[in-house]
C-alpha cells in the first residue's frame, strides 16, 4: 500500500473522527508555501486544530494509527 492510500484508509476507518487533506505541492506550490511544506511526503497531525507533530516521509496504515494514538495520549 503507497502513502496515499495509508493516508486514505486510516481516515476511512475512523468513522469520522479524522480525516485527511492530501495536497499536490507541485500543482499547489502557494498552499505549501503558506504551511512550511518542504519535504514531502508529510504527515502533519492536528487536533482541534493545533499542529500536534510532523513527521517526513511515507508511513504505512497500521503505523500512523500507531502514531496518531501516542500522540493523542500524550495530549
Amino acid at each position: 500500500m503507497d502513502y496515499v492510500q495509508a493516508v486514505k484508509s486510516y481516515a476511512e476507518s475512523q468513522d469520522g473522527k479524522a480525516f485527511a487533506v492530501l495536497i499536490d505541492v507541485d500543482a499547489y506550490p502557494d498552499i505549501a508555501r503558506k504551511y512550511g511544506l518542504e519535504a514531502v511526503p508529510l504527515t502533519v497531525l492536528y487536533l482541534e486544530g493545533m499542529k500536534l507533530k510532523d513527521m517526513v516521509g511515507g508511513i504505512t496504515a497500521p503505523r500512523l494509527n500507531e502514531l496518531i494514538e501516542q500522540t493523542i495520549r500524550v495530549q
